[in-house]
């Protein structure tokens, strides 16, 4: 019940060094702590959730400890801040994980790396992608240990995403630009929407 993050670096330009962080699960699962009082023992989920965000090379990386990704108000607070988490488990309701981790890429587009016991399956890595594309990798399971490794176009999802609303813009312009002419053209105006909280003025101000 414990992840570490190690990210390699270099000390000047020739030594090799790595950045370790430790830390436990913020919360245990229902069946953990079952199983830790029929053993007699105790658990501590935090009294504050704390999560951490890893910059590595310009690529933002968090970690969560299998039922810590059931916590709809933790993922959210990585929204924005994340490009890949790094997704631990020992859990065999593949079924559930799946259903979390397919909402959370598109929701709040990153990647989600997997790591399950070969016993139950579903390591994956999965991306902000359609829905034929979306599972970069994803094994069922096995009898043995399996590493599995996955190729991530990185360069390509940050491009779309600095690029998505300037271009977005420019589409509803045309889209509106050409509505215009199509109104002139027909002789027909449409009156637009009011926008949000507007307050008509009375009778006496229409001079």
């Amino acid at each position: 019940n414990y992840v570490a993050t190690i990210l390699p670096f270099m000390s000047g330009k020739k030594f090799r060094n790595a950045f370790v962080h430790i830390r436990e699960k913020n919360d245990y699962s229902p069946i953990e702590m079952e199983g830790l009082s029929g053993k007699g023992k105790t658990w501590r989920n935090s009294e504050t959730a704390e999560y951490q965000i890893f910059n590595w090379k310009g690529i933002r990386l968090s970690t969560f400890l299998c039922y810590e990704f059931t916590d709809i108000v933790a993922r959210s607070l990585v929204k924005g801040y994340c490009d890949i988490v790094a997704l631990p488990v020992y859990n065999r309701d593949t079924n559930y994980f799946s259903s979390i981790i397919e909402s959370s890429v598109r929701d709040l587009h990153y990647f989600v790396a997997q790591s399950n016991t070969s016993e139950y399956g579903d390591s994956r890595i999965c991306a902000p992608y359609d829905r034929d594309s979306k599972d970069i990798v994803k094994i069922k399971g096995d009898t043995n240990p399996l590493a599995v490794i996955g190729t991530i176009n990185f360069a390509e999802y940050k491009k779309y995403q600095a690029s998505y609303y300037p271009k977005l813009q420019i589409k509803l312009e045309a889209i509106r630009q050409g509505a215009k002419e199509k109104s002139v053209n027909t002789g027909r105006k449409k009156i637009k929407p009011l926008p949000a909280r507007f307050t008509p003025s009375s009778s006496d101000d229409n001079r």
